[in-house]
């Protein structure tokens, strides 16, 4: 989380195309960890549509991380809270 008062800096412009994480055209189980941030970033960001399809993406590398699986939810919270 960040520190009050800290602002994130993006390095790649909204919408994220997770493409440029492919090496050789196959996502390393490594992008999980990747996938998994981009999403926390899109949920911090109150885009929880895109958080979850990054989410959704990384449990499919890593299908039993819990915490990404327990982020997924919060996502999909957030996306039915108007």
């Amino acid at each position: 989380m960040a520190a009050h008062g800290a602002r994130l800096i993006l390095l790649t412009p909204p919408p994220f195309d997770p493409v440029p994480l492919r090496a050789g055209g196959q996502l390393r189980p490594a992008d999980a960890d990747a996938l998994a941030n981009l999403g926390n970033i899109r949920l911090l960001q109150h885009r929880p549509a895109e958080a979850i399809r990054l989410y959704e993406s990384a449990l499919r590398l890593r299908p039993g991380d819990a915490r990404t699986a327990e982020n997924l939810q919060l996502a999909r919270t957030q996306l039915a809270t108007p």
